[in-house]
This record gives C-alpha cells, sequence and structure tokens, in this order.
C-alpha cells in the first residue's frame, strides 16, 4: 500500500523518531512488552533501541539471538505500509509517547507500547475515574439484580465503566453504562476487526455509537485465543482506579484480573453472594483476602476517591404520590417482584402497573429479570 492512503491520524507517528521505532520494535517477533520496555531503559529511546547494532547488544548482554530475529525483520519491515494497513481497518495507534494513552498505564510493568483502537469521536483513554468490571460469562439473576443496582449511581458520577467484551458480566457492565448515557472502554483479546462479525459485533458497535472505545494491543487480523484473554486482563485492571469482581467460580479467570490490579496496587473490590451459588466462590475468596465488600454504591465511590453520596440517601420523595413513595422505600430496602409488591404495598396489579410504569418513566425504577428495584 502507498504512502498515500494513510489517514492524518498516524502522520504524528512518521514525524517522530521515538513512536515510529516503538511501533516497529511491537511488530518484531519474539519481542513482548516488558522485553521492549527493557530495551528502551537501556538505549535510553525507542529510536536508539531499534536502530543498535549487535556490538551494542553484546556490551549490555542482551541476547544476540532476538537481537538476529530484529535485524532480519527491520530489514523488511515497511512502517508507512503497515501504518496504511493499519488505517484501512479504521483503527489509531497510540504510543506510550501519545498524551493521549491511558496514564494509569504508563508506569505498569508490562504495558503494550503502543494500542490499537476505535472510537467514533475524541478518544477518551483517560477518564477522571473509571471502574473494572469483571466476572463470570454465566451471570445469574442474582449478579445482573446486583449490577443494575449499584452501577447506574456509579455511571451518573461520570466514571467510565471498563470491562473485557465477553458474555456475561463484561456484557452486563457495558450494556448497562450504555443505558445510563456512561462512558464504556472495551478491551478486547484480539485484533479490532475480529470484533465486526460474531456474537461481539452488536455490543462492539454499540459501544462505538455511543461514543466509547474500543482498545486491543493486538494488531487488525490477529485472533483471540486462550492466552491472550489473560493477557487482555491485565489491561483492563490497569486502565482503572478500581476493579469490581461480580461473580465467578473458584478457578475463574476473574482472580487473574483481581490478581493483576492487586499487584498494580489498585482496589479491589467484590460482591459478596449467596453461600449456596458456585458462580460466588471467586467474590467470597477475595473478600477473605481483603478485596472490599462492596453492599452499596457508596463502597465503589470511597474506593474510587470519589466524594460523593448515593442518590438513594438523597432522594427527593416529595414530588410523589403517597403510594409511589410507599413503592421506592419498599424497593430501597429489597427489590421485589411484582406479586410481591402487591402483598407489599396492598395495591390491586392494575393500579401497581400503572405506579411502576411512571416510575420507571421517571428513570427511578428499574426491572431487571421478574424484579423490581431502585435505578
Amino acid at each position: 500500500m502507498s504512502s498515500s492512503s494513510l489517514s492524518t491520524p498516524h502522520q504524528n507517528i512518521l514525524a517522530d523518531s521515538d513512536k515510529s521505532a516503538l511501533i516497529c520494535l511491537s511488530q518484531v517477533p519474539g519481542l513482548g512488552p516488558q522485553r521492549i520496555q527493557q530495551l528502551v531503559q537501556v538505549f535510553e529511546a525507542p529510536s536508539i533501541a531499534w536502530q543498535s547494532d549487535s556490538s551494542a547488544w553484546q556490551e549490555h548482554h542482551l541476547s544476540l539471538k532476538l537481537y538476529a530475529k530484529m535485524e532480519k525483520f527491520r530489514n523488511t519491515f515497511e512502517l508507512t505500509n503497515y501504518l496504511a494497513f493499519v488505517d484501512s481497518h479504521q483503527q489509531t495507534i497510540i504510543t506510550n509517547r501519545d498524551t493521549n494513552y491511558p496514564q494509569v498505564l504508563i508506569h505498569q510493568v508490562g504495558a503494550p507500547p503502543i494500542l490499537y483502537c476505535k472510537v467514533t469521536e475524541t478518544l477518551h483513554a483517560n477518564p477522571d475515574y473509571s471502574l473494572s468490571v469483571v466476572g463470570t460469562r454465566k451471570i445469574t439473576a442474582y449478579g445482573q439484580t446486583a449490577m443494575h443496582r449499584l452501577l447506574p449511581e456509579v455511571i451518573n458520577q461520570g466514571v467510565a465503566i471498563i470491562s473485557g467484551l465477553m458474555y456475561g458480566v463484561d456484557e452486563a457492565a457495558h450494556r448497562i453504562a450504555l443505558k445510563h448515557n456512561g462512558l464504556t472502554i472495551g478491551v478486547w483479546a484480539g485484533g479490532l476487526d475480529t470484533l465486526e462479525i460474531g456474537s461481539r459485533q452488536p455490543l462492539a458497535q454499540a459501544i462505538l455509537d455511543s461514543g466509547g472505545v474500543l482498545i486491543s494491543e493486538y494488531p487488525p487480523g490477529f485472533k483471540p485465543s486462550p492466552q491472550t484473554f489473560p493477557a487482555r486482563n491485565r489491561i483492563v485492571a490497569g486502565l482503572s482506579q478500581a476493579t469490581l469482581a461480580v461473580e465467578g467460580t473458584e478457578k475463574s479467570g476473574t482472580l487473574i484480573t483481581a490478581g493483576y490490579a492487586a499487584e498494580l496496587g489498585k482496589e479491589v473490590l467484590a460482591i459478596p453472594g449467596s453461600i449456596t451459588s458456585p458462580q460466588s466462590a471467586t467474590p467470597h475468596l477475595l473478600i477473605k483476602n481483603g478485596a472490599t465488600l462492596v453492599q452499596d454504591s457508596s463502597d465503589i465511590f470511597v474506593a474510587l476517591g470519589l466524594n460523593t453520596t448515593s442518590h438513594l440517601t438523597t432522594l427527593d420523595l416529595t414530588s410523589l404520590s403517597e403510594i409511589q413513595q410507599q413503592i421506592i422505600t419498599t424497593l430501597q430496602t429489597q427489590p421485589q417482584s411484582t406479586d410481591q409488591l402487591v402483598t407489599s404495598v396492598n395495591l390491586p396489579i392494575s393500579q401497581l402497573s400503572l405506579e411502576l410504569t411512571s416510575l420507571e418513566l421517571q428513570s427511578l425504577i428499574i426491572k431487571v429479570g421478574e424484579t423490581w428495584q431502585i435505578q
């Protein structure tokens, strides 16, 4: 492909030798993020590392076998062509030398030197507050209810929701953010173009349509594999100030993400579950090992350093009818089904349905599965 097909977003890369070198180094077979970090530290600049010769590697006691791979690659790699290839997939590369590279990743050991991004608006890689939400692909009704109870208040405070674009907890987290007009960032375990087909396409497109961001450390055409999902988890954890574990069995990958977060000094939060549910194993283990037990959204606010109060404590009920106030008060105590509310508030189901619809239209309550709860 010719350089004339290269889009404007990548012109700054071609004009900056260190940014260009980072992309070149990231494509060398056998050079992973940690090794690239090591080379940059040793040679004091990516451009010097990329242009180094075998004697310099030998002087610094670096692998000459790996150098031979880099030299062979360097002789054939055309950066302009590669950037045009990335641009043909409507993706943007940001390097760890760009101001819009996520700052919370900058000092993380093994953080990718470059990221591939898709976004329909200005890149929001550095929100003031962000929360990673992780958990099982086999989310239960309880997990859904807990997320719908906790996350809307967090999102309404401007907190970005970060997750991994898979089924279950990941998708629920992204969808709740979308429903409440929040920023959500999806981190994928393969090339972003692999999201354009298959079951993940509708969610990925909805995130882009909302002004959200899709991020990957993998180039176009790279297919996800069992090995890339744990690697993706370190970025999910690294992008946020805190990680919330919703559900997961005792061997869940959620433990990997929580482990990364703990290693990085980030807050680890967990929603407790039923002792009879296998999906409670991961959050309960995390709580036993020091994770913060999350009972309401205020626990998340504290972990993020957000000075705010839950709207449950500040909700003005005076504009509501007496029966609507009674419904809200009842649901603040515990989510209930329509049949349960019929008994709790002592109303015929026809009248109750009208009141519930009114409260739902005011965005005060939401129905999750068969139960109503505070939104």
